[in-house]
């Protein structure tokens, strides 16, 4: 059985730099490609960018302010 999950494992959503929007920076365990990302250097580029580091350290720590708005930690099955 392949061990793809198609549902997100967490989600952050994160300030962007001009303090205007945000961006969802997901996690998919499993996938090949874990972290995704709304922005520009994500989709346009394929790169990974600084929502994403800022995503890892907020799901360690579990703490919103600054540049995080918001925490989504998925159900651990």
């Amino acid at each position: 059985m392949s061990h793809f999950y198609s549902e997100p494992s967490s989600q952050v959503v994160v300030a962007a730099s001009n303090g205007i929007d945000a961006y969802f920076v997901t996690q998919f365990k499993g996938k090949k490609r874990e972290w995704e990302c709304e922005c520009t250097t994500f989709r346009a580029l394929h790169r990974n960018c600084k929502h994403m580091d800022i995503a890892k350290e907020a799901i360690k720590t579990k703490k919103v302010g600054g540049k995080v708005i918001s925490i989504w930690i998925g159900e651990v099955k």
